[in-house]
């Protein structure tokens, strides 16, 4: 990794980004994929020394292709409700709602 190029790493994680899965074979929620890309991302630049590339940086075209997979998978799994939980309130009983007109609450 210390030597790959800017367009191997393009392809590489463009891959990586769909073929990721967790070790029991489901797939990663979005948020989560993306928190492993931005881990990698600390990799190279803590441990490889390597400040020459920012593949989360829009503005470096060099990984256009990269950030439109991304982008395009962490919609693809949100749309599917990968990882998306749904904080609901349980509904009142006629029975709560009774005792919530009885006690003026």
């Amino acid at each position: 990794l210390s030597t790959t190029s800017a367009d191997e790493m393009d392809f590489w994680l463009s891959r990586f980004v769909f073929e990721i899965r967790r070790q029991d074979g489901n797939e990663y929620p979005a948020k989560t994929l993306y928190n492993i890309v931005a881990a990698i991302l600390r990799h190279f630049r803590e441990d490889l020394n390597r400040y020459d590339m920012n593949f989360l940086d829009k503005s470096d075209i060099r990984f256009a292709q990269f950030r439109k997979a991304l982008d395009a998978r962490m919609k693809e799994l949100t749309a599917r409700g990968v990882g998306v939980v749904k904080h609901q309130a349980d509904p009142l009983t006629p029975e709560d709602e009774e005792k919530l007109w009885t006690t003026e609450t």
